[in-house]
């Protein structure tokens, strides 16, 4: 009997069998790797290096902003040994040589203002990697879970309004800057940490309860956010009267008035003195972009139409927001003007949908039979998704079933937000970027359609 070796096994595909295995978003790439290396350290991050066949990489769908993962013939243990994301990919010859890195978003980002008190190291580690953006789910810290729960005080300045005594609104007190500074200048005299207290119109403080201090403090700016956004609709309400009746003072200057708070936080526990003034907005290491012949390897398109453009703006918005709601709403903004347009296969026939018209009985009330004629109507008006299947086949865009899953998972998220789920429907980081990559594949692939033709 003859084994296929060496020659017999020119494209190595019998090899692969007993390689590494390793996958980027739901692809394997077994078939089209020849070499794989994988590199642990207890003081850096685990990375690993990847070489593909660039021929056959051609027929199998690689999208560089995927999560890769990655199990070694020899593992132990159950699962993937590594997982992680493509940090860069460099195409030579015949051969595509790719650099891999776990969390790499621990270096995407540095710490900003951070001086702590009375504060656990499990919890000081927990509040450096969610600021990160890492999610509970991807983080094991001993003794996190057995810190108590207490109620914090977590305060925040508030510029564009001010206050001429203690203010409640909503779930959030209002007080004037003297009130809470002297407190916090017999904590710490450094500038960095006192002064935007100093400077501020306002600050805004709220109670809450919780074991870990980063939880407390989010709830906190999620509390003042919500009753800033609701004093900016009572700015702009423009009716002389309030809906029970009672006529309303109305200064057009405030109309423009957009109060903002601060990135610092004061969270302090009422009874155990944890204690921490930190900076909680992403610090985000922006990279400059050092421009190359290869970025024109795709020239921008002057056909495309407003609706193509309104996509492109729109996912320049997901990657301009820190907010996921506000992503996970522009992703889908975005893939709508990209479908506009595009109606799908049509189900029923004309000659169809009018004789069951035709059908509806005459003696029904005339609203019941509007709506049955409307429902009627739209028979033929397809899912968005489905309309979306059918304008990326149009623009010969390639998809797997992973990232269809993908896009499942956006849309229950954006509907469940939309008709009133909690923040935890959320999407993760890691949903959100690649869907940014699925849709920039969507307009490039429409883009060469358009110029092909």
């Amino acid at each position: 009997m003859t084994t296929a070796t060496g020659d017999l096994d020119r494209l190595g595909l019998l090899a692969a069998r007993d390689a590494a295995a390793v996958s980027i978003g739901g692809t394997d790439l077994r078939p089209i790797m020849f070499g794989a290396n994988l590199h642990e350290a207890i003081s850096q991050l685990p990375r690993a290096e990847l070489k593909l066949r660039e021929p056959l990489a051609r027929g199998a769908l690689i999208d560089y902003l995927a999560p890769v993962a990655f199990q070694p013939p020899s593992a132990r243990r159950a699962g993937p040994r590594f997982v992680g994301e493509v940090i860069w990919a460099r195409p030579d010859g015949d051969d595509i040589a790719i650099e891999l890195s776990g969390m790499p978003r621990l270096t995407e980002s540095k710490v900003g203002l951070f001086a702590t008190w009375n504060v656990p190291h499990q919890e000081h580690v927990h509040a450096l990697m969610r600021g990160a953006g890492l999610t509970d789910d991807q983080l094991k810290i001993e003794g996190l879970d057995t810190l108590p729960s207490e109620v914090f005080e977590v305060l925040v300045p508030i510029g564009g309004l001010t206050v001429r005594e203690r203010t409640e609104l909503a779930e959030v007190t209002l007080v004037a800057p003297e009130a809470v500074v002297g407190a916090l200048k017999e904590l710490t005299d450094e500038p960095d940490l006192t002064e935007p207290f100093a400077r501020a119109d306002c600050v805004a403080v709220c109670s809450v309860s919780a074991a870990l201090m980063f939880d407390a403090e989010q709830q906190a700016i999620a509390n003042v956010d919500s009753a800033l956004e609701w004093l900016g609709v009572t700015l702009r309400y423009g009716a002389a009267h309030w809906p029970d009746g009672r006529a309303r003072r109305f200064e057009r200057a405030e109309f423009r008035a957009l109060p903002q708070r601060s990135e610092l936080t004061w969270v302090r526990g009422v009874v155990n003195a944890r204690q921490w003034v930190r900076g909680t907005g992403p610090v985000s290491v922006t990279p400059r972009l050092d421009l190359r012949p290869r970025h024109f390897d795709l020239q921008p398109p002057s056909a495309f139409s407003v609706q193509d453009h309104q996509a492109v703006q729109a996912l320049r918005r997901v990657a301009s927001t820190t907010d996921p709601i506000q992503a996970v709403t522009a992703i889908w903004d975005a893939i709508e003007f990209y479908v506009a347009g595009t109606s799908g296969p049509r189900i029923f026939d004309d000659p169809t949908l009018k004789k069951l018209r035709k059908a509806i009985p005459k003696d029904l009330p005339a609203p019941l039979r509007g709506r049955t004629i409307d429902a009627i109507n739209r028979l033929n008006q397809m899912p968005l998704l489905t309309r979306l299947r059918a304008a990326a086949e149009e623009d010969g865009v390639p998809t797997n079933d992973d990232e269809w899953a993908l896009l499942q998972r956006l849309r229950r998220s954006r509907n469940a937000l939309v008709h009133g789920a909690s923040a935890d429907a959320v999407a993760s980081a890691s949903d959100l970027q690649r869907a940014q990559s699925l849709v920039a594949r969507l307009l490039v692939y429409r883009a060469h359609r358009l110029q092909e033709s």
